[in-house]
């Protein structure tokens, strides 16, 4: 090939190149290579993942014989028992439980709630256990919270559902006045329906957390007619937990149960004997800070006003609430907001802060700091 002849290519080469046709030789070749390498290459190997742990809540062959009884009922009470047990027929006798979530979940409690440490490492501790079984299924005693009103044991006991991720069943002690109230009310009456176990389990996790709020506000066993709650706070028993509307056995084990109470004497002693009971005192000065923090939070989490307020707060404010318990450091915060609001500021001023505190209440955590 003559000089001339080799220059004019590279120019060529260096100006617009001309179109070339593909190759279909070299095509085939290459989906040939790829065809070969994944033949001959092992696919990667994942990680096995964990499936989420499930146990039974009802027999089935028994399911099919409460479905049978329900049809020869008649009226509202066969409506009733025919729609729920088929739900649980829809939802399956195998349903998920709850497992022990990362030790770290419980950090923020630890900063929120100071006083309620006692409470919080009790909680970690047998958490620890959990993890060491095969499946680590989330399992708690029944936890008694006892202290005085207005310290935040209702607030602390939500926020500790949140953080071990369960749903949450509310449930004001006073105003279950009978046993149906919780074990159902007998499908021979025209008003016959489930209770709130029942309710609480009819949903894909058997793992939900029952709130108990004022339980020294229950009566006494005898006049209460609840005596199936005692049978529930024991996991042997509450495995064959029987409603009295639908009369099937079904496992109510999972249950976690935490309870609140302003006076631990004034519950019934068999009843008592049931939880783990941990006194929680009123916050140290030591604690104030973290305490009135986690109320400003709480309040700003759950308002929507709150992003239009400076979310600091002066430290007249601030010695103005650690005179106050936990509630009323809220509502003293809500109010203030509000004379703000009127006033067409964005900052709370110490003269905002209502007096809401109680003639014969000392000063929390000023007087001593125990």
């Amino acid at each position: 090939m003559s000089t001339r002849h080799i220059s004019s290519c590279s120019e060529n080469a260096r100006g617009q190149a001309s179109p070339r046709r593909a190759d279909p030789d070299l095509a085939r070749q290459l989906r040939w290579i790829e065809q070969f390498s994944a033949s001959v290459m092992p696919a990667p190997v994942l990680p096995p993942q964990k499936a989420t742990p499930q146990r039974r809540l009802f027999d089935e062959d028994r399911l099919d014989e409460q479905i049978e009884w329900a049809s020869r009922l008649t009226g509202e009470a066969r409506e009733m028992t025919l729609q729920r047990l088929t739900r649980a027929r829809q939802l399956g006798s195998q349903r998920v439980v709850a497992t022990v979530p990362a030790p770290e979940v419980l950090a923020d409690l630890d900063r929120r709630f100071p006083n309620f440490a006692e409470v919080t490492e009790l909680v970690r501790m047998h958490l620890s256990l959990c993890r060491l079984a095969v499946e680590p299924v989330l399992r708690l005693p029944p936890l008694l919270l006892d202290g005085p009103p207005g310290i935040g044991k209702t607030v602390f006991a939500r926020q500790l559902c949140a953080a071990l991720g369960v749903p949450l069943i509310p449930l004001s002690v006073s105003t279950l006045s009978a046993d149906f109230s919780l074990a159902g009310l007998d499908a021979s009456y025209a008003s016959a329906k489930p209770g709130v176990v029942w309710d609480a389990l009819d949903q894909p996790c058997m793992s939900p957390m029952v709130l108990l709020d004022e339980l020294d506000k229950l009566p006494s066993r005898a006049d209460s007619g609840l005596g199936c709650l005692y049978a529930l706070l024991e996991r042997h028993s509450a495995k064959e937990f029987i409603d009295e509307a639908l009369r099937l056995p079904i496992d109510a084990s999972h249950l976690l149960w935490i309870a609140t109470c302003n006076d631990a004497d004034a519950v019934e002693p068999a009843l008592r004997s049931r939880f783990q009971h941990v006194r929680v005192k009123e916050p140290t000065r030591e604690q104030l800070w973290a305490v009135i923090q986690s109320v400003h939070e709480g309040l700003r989490r759950e308002s929507e006003w709150a992003i239009a307020f400076d979310e600091r707060l002066d430290e007249g404010v601030v010695a103005r609430l650690a005179s106050m318990s936990p509630r009323q450091m809220r509502q003293a915060l809500e109010i203030a907001h509000a004379k703000a609001a009127c006033q067409g500021r964005r900052r709370v001023q110490l003269a905002d802060l209502p007096d809401l505190r109680e003639p014969r209440r000392r000063a929390v955590g000023f007087i001593s700091s125990n």
